[in-house]
This record gives C-alpha cells, structure tokens and sequence, in this order.
C-alpha cells in the first residue's frame, strides 16, 4: 500500500501549499484569476519530463489528457475564489467531502458501477458534513454562504473530472508522458483565458500585487505544490483514484490543526473562529466528512 502512503504525504504538503495560498491571497490587490493563472502557468514548466520520456497518444486520449490538465486549471480558479471568501478547513473540508460524491456520480453514470448500502450512508454523511461547514457565524446567527458553497462545489466538481481523467491517461501511457500532457492542458486553458481582452486585462494589473516578498513566497510554494501533485498523481497511477481522491480527508485535519498554530500570529489572516458553538459546528462537519470518507472504504 506504498501509494496511500505517498497520498498522505501529498495531501500533507497541500495542506501546506493551501495556508501559504491563504496568506498570499490575502493580499487586496491579488485576485484569484490572476493566482490562477500565473500558477498554471509555472505549470509549463513540466515540459522538462519529456527529455526522459515523451510519446505520442492516440487522438482521442490527447483529448482526454488535455481536459483533465483544463479541469484542474478551472477548478484551481474556484478554489482560490472559495479560499478568499472562508477559512481554508471549511473550504478544503467541503471540496474534499464533496469530491468522493462526483467520482461516485461519475462512476455509476460512465462505468456502470452500482452504490452499496455502505456508499449510500457514506454521501449522506458527505452532504451533511458540507452542509454545516458551509456556515458561517453573522453576530449571534449562523448564516450559510450560498455563493461560497457554489464556488467549493465547482471546484470539488472539476476535480473531480480531472482526477478521473487522469486515471484514464495513466492507464494508457507511462507516468511521466502522462503527467506532461495533462500539464499542457492546463497551459492551453491559461492561454485561452489570457486572449480574452476583460481577463488579460484582470491578468495584467494583477500582477502589481506581487511585491518581491509575495513573488519569493509564490514561487516557493508553488515549488512544494508542484512536488505535492506529482507524488498525488503518482499515487494516482499505482492505485485507486477514489480511495486517492477519499484520503484528503487527512488533510482536513492538517490544516485544522496547522490554522489554529498560525492563528496565533496572523489572526487577520488565519482565523479559525474557536468559539464553542463554532467550534462543535466545525469539528461535526469535520467528523461527518471524515466518518462519511471512512464508510467509503468498506466498497474497496
């Protein structure tokens, strides 16, 4: 079980990436396309992989690789959005709870897999779960971030797709050759979003918000985070995509655990709200999420 090993190690690392994502982001004068953008595309950076092992694919996994590259672009994009409006543990929490429900829609829909009595309690736990992380506290009330919520289901959404799209290239072609084309697909959606002339125009006084500092701390954790998804996709390719995809609930209690630390010495930053009420809504969606994953293994 080498790969659930090197799942939990890539999660821990993009529990890392996604607090400094936090306090970059935190920034007023960054936006998330222009995060978005500039991150996918250090992605080309890739292309270094094919002096070692570069193949052509058929055309119509060529398709498939670059969809699943442009999925996880998009679904970066909705996830910066979600991560600027909340804490890091309700986003992270909702997208990861949310993502093991799609790879089940897909896999009953596309691969004619049927849902045990097992998975079936398993999303009803994921869905509650999301539910109550999705609220947040107003005064003495708590109110539920409909535009915050939809921003974390469309990024669990897309990756989603993309992971599933990424078990189908891996299946087909060697990990390396794999991992650079899909790379190319997020390049390719970068592109296309810098032609827009509203979006380059984002893009480019975007980039005034990189100070010399933020630049430095950008491209570091860019760094981790690239290591962090080639152990993942790695991980992917050796093993199950749904159990992969089901183990980022490790990484709710990383950055839980990890946020209440920094809390202490970036409070506008990270807060993580530890009022009691607060609390116990945080820490059931939490458990619901993690328990919900838990009942998904019984399937495997």
């Amino acid at each position: 079980m080498t790969w659930v090993l090197l799942a939990i190690s890539a999660y821990f690392l993009l529990a890392l990436v996604d607090l400094i994502d936090k306090k970059i982001l935190s920034s007023p004068s960054l936006n998330p396309l222009t995060y978005a953008f500039y991150t996918g595309l250090l992605g080309s950076l890739a292309l270094f992989f094919w002096l070692f092992d570069f193949s052509f694919l058929s055309f119509g996994y060529t398709i498939i690789a670059l969809l699943a590259g442009a999925a996880f672009f998009v679904a970066t994009l909705f996830l910066y959005g979600a991560i600027i409006r909340g804490e890091v543990s309700r986003v992270i929490s909702i997208v990861g709870g949310l993502s093991p429900i799609l790879v089940f829609v897909f896999s009953v829909f596309f691969l004619g897999e049927k849902i045990h009595a097992s998975s079936f309690i398993a999303l009803l736990m994921l869905i509650s779960g999301s539910v109550l992380l999705s609220f947040a506290r107003k005064g003495n009330k708590f109110e539920f971030g409909r535009y915050f919520f939809l921003l974390s289901f469309l990024a669990a959404f897309f990756f989603a797709a993309s992971y599933g799209l990424t078990k189908a290239v891996f299946l087909k072609t060697t990990f390396l050759n794999g991992f650079v084309w899909m790379r190319i697909g997020a390049l390719i959606c970068c592109l296309f979003v810098f032609l827009e002339p509203k979006s380059r125009k984002i893009i480019s006084g975007g980039i005034k918000g990189f100070s010399q500092k933020l630049t430095t701390l950008f491209l570091f954790n860019k760094g981790v985070s690239a290591l962090a998804h080639l152990i993942l996709n790695y991980a992917v390719k050796l093993g199950s995509v749904a159990i992969v995809n089901a183990l980022q609930s490790v990484q709710y209690a990383f950055i839980f655990i990890l946020t209440i630390g920094l809390s202490y010495f970036l409070p506008r930053v990270f807060y993580e709200s530890l009022a009691p009420k607060r609390l116990i809504t945080k820490m059931t969606g939490i458990f619901l999420v993690s328990l919900g994953v838990a009942f998904l293994f019984l399937d495997f």
